[in-house]
Parts: structure tokens; sequence; C-alpha cells
């Protein structure tokens, strides 16, 4: 009988053939536990690239006859692309694209598994200084170029340095007398 638990009476009857059969009568207490059972995950579909985020239970849709969420626990199992630290997901350094997490609901006997999937996103991250630039000396009323070197330079998503641009150092633009070619890394000015 599906679902079956409680206190059931049973009887039982031997028959030896006997004019008196024997009657015996016992209950028994019957407890069926049903496995949890994972509906539907309600939690984040996508997250930004480098953030990360916490799957709990109630993340889920569970059905269980006899145990009440309280009584269910949830385990997150490693993967591809992710670390895990009690329930909270951080995906690779710079990843983006879909992490699979496969989560496990037990309810101390039993289990139920699913895999969820979550996007994450990429963000553009600022390109950072691979090789310092040398301070650089120049001659007042004389030319003065200086190249920058494409490697000095690096980007994560794609390494495409093609839009630098530059300021001061305290972010304002640069004066008349100095120009920057993006196009050929190039600083140039004439006194």
């Amino acid at each position: 009988v599906e679902n079956l638990s409680g206190e059931q009476s049973f009887t039982i009857i031997t028959n030896d053939h006997q004019p008196i059969d024997s009657i015996y009568s016992q209950e028994f207490s019957i407890r069926v536990n049903d496995a949890p059972s994972i509906i539907e995950y309600m939690g984040l579909s996508e997250i930004d690239e480098d953030e990360s985020f916490t799957i709990d239970l109630l993340n889920f849709t569970i059905e269980d006859g006899d145990n009440s969420i309280g009584e269910l626990s949830l385990m997150i199992s490693e993967g591809e692309n992710y670390s895990f630290l009690n329930k909270t997901i951080t995906p690779a350094a710079n990843y983006f694209g879909s992490i699979q997490i496969p989560i496990i609901v037990s309810d101390s006997i039993q289990i139920d598994e699913t895999i969820i999937s979550v996007e994450v996103l990429p963000v553009n991250d600022l390109p950072f200084l691979v090789v310092p630039i040398p301070d650089q000396e120049a001659t007042q009323e004389e030319a003065f170029n200086y190249s920058v070197q494409p490697a000095t330079f690096t980007d994560v998503e794609n390494g495409d340095l093609s839009n630098l641009s530059a300021t001061l150092a305290d972010g304002s633009v640069l004066p008349t007398w100095l120009t920057f070619a993006a196009s050929i890394f190039r600083y140039a000015n004439r006194w």
C-alpha cells in the first residue's frame, strides 16, 4: 500500500487441521520512509563573473511525505569551474559560461539528486600593467617620442588593447603639447 505508515493491527490465524484453531493478534508499527523529491530549483539562474552566491533548501521545491524542510539537508558536490565553502559557491576567477552544480537533498535515510545550471555572465575587467613603464627624461625644445610596448598591458577577456587612451595621473586630459597615438601606443610632445 502506497505511503502506508502508523499503527496497524493484524490478526494471524493458524490452522493445524484440529478442531481448535489458534488465533494470534499483534499490533505492528510500520514506518515507511519516503525519499525526498526535488521538484524545482528556484534560485539564481545567472550571476556576474567573479561573484559568489549561496544555495540553501529554500531555493528548491521539495516534496517529502514524511519530513519537513527543516528535517532535510542539502549537500553540494564538486564540479568544474567553481569552488564552494559550506553553501556558498564561487565561480573560478575570470570564468564566464555555464556551471553545472550537482545537488543532493537527504532525509538522512534516502536522497534525491539534481544538477542545477547557473550562467556566469562576463564583465569587462580593466586591463592591467604587466611590465612597468620606466621613468623617461626629455630635453627641452627637442621632440620626444616613447612607444609603449604591446606586452606592457594585458586584458584577461581577450588581450585586445586596441582601445587604449591616456590621461594625466590625476585623470585629467593630456595638455595640448603632449599627444598619445593609441593605434601605435606612442606618446609625442613638442615644447
